[in-house]
């Protein structure tokens, strides 16, 4: 199929022209939201759909699992019947797959569940191990404030990989970086090695 990003004679991208021309089943595809599993298998899915619902019956054929609920961007777990923009997923989102019981594992409660598939995602080297294998590229705070300093909107996902910060450093993290990474297990605190010395790496949520 042709690639979201080629350009047409006239500057156009494909995306662009589906969305002159009304194609919102055509900017779902190229413009899609992403399901991921903890084992890092991960589909892409149109983000044209009405609901959540529709949204996880497609990510379950194409993964062939079942899934007992998705997780957003915010680590908040989806209401179905919801549709994507009152649950606030929005195309370049990657929500996480939360696989359902095996059969005759139906009395496992939903918090244990949730544990072992995708560990403690409050604990830091569980969060850290979760971005590494959903291939999760998180925004630097750098390219956030620069995008705010020079009022440009923010890019798409597909679009944002591509870009750079003015110290040279890539927009999203690089998955390399997160190996980086060193957990205080007494403290906590998240640090990587600088020119400077160590440095407080902080994650935060915004929408």
């Amino acid at each position: 199929g042709a690639a979201v990003d080629a350009v047409a004679k006239g500057g156009e991208t494909p995306y662009d022209i589906a969305k002159m021309r009304g194609h919102r089943k055509v900017m779902g595809v190229l413009d899609p939201v992403f399901v991921a599993l903890l084992s890092g298998r991960s589909c892409k899915c149109s983000s044209y759909h009405e609901t959540v619902q529709e949204l996880k019956d497609e990510a379950e054929k194409k993964l062939g699992i079942t899934i007992q609920r998705l997780i957003g961007v915010n680590m908040e777990p989806l209401n179905e019947a919801k549709t994507l923009e009152e649950a606030g997923v929005l195309p370049g989102h990657t929500l996480t797959a939360v696989i359902a019981p095996a059969a005759g594992q139906g009395d496992v409660s939903e918090e244990k569940q949730l544990a072992e598939d995708e560990g403690d995602l409050q604990n830091p080297n569980d969060f850290i191990e979760f971005l590494i294998s959903a291939n999760i590229r998180l925004v630097r705070a750098e390219f956030l404030i620069e995008l705010d300093e020079t009022g440009t909107p923010m890019p798409r996902r597909q679009e944002a990989e591509f870009m750079h910060v003015r110290s040279g450093a890539t927009a999203l993290v690089e998955l390399g970086e997160y190996k980086e990474l060193h957990v205080n297990q007494t403290s906590g605190h998240v640090t990587i090695r600088t020119a400077e010395g160590p440095s407080i790496v902080r994650f935060r949520s915004i929408s």
